[in-house]
């Protein structure tokens, strides 16, 4: 079994779009690997905000179902 590597990648932010969340801003994106747009999550790392509300928004994207959502694997 291999272990977990870091994630290669390489994006360009084109600009924020949406409201701003309580804790995240969301940008469209450029991956320069796949040369598709695609859209970013940015979880705030401040204090206020805990490993368990991490967490939680992990597991409702998770259990979210639609064609424009990214399943997150645990």
């Amino acid at each position: 079994m291999m272990p977990y590597q870091k994630a290669q990648v390489s994006f360009k932010k084109i600009k924020e779009i949406g409201q701003e969340g309580q804790n995240s801003k969301v940008y469209l994106a450029h991956d320069e690997y796949l040369d598709a747009e695609l859209v970013i999550k940015e979880v705030d790392k401040s204090p206020s905000f805990s490993a368990s509300q991490y967490f939680e928004e992990a597991r409702v994207l998770y259990k979210s179902t639609h064609p424009n959502v990214v399943q997150i694997r645990p």
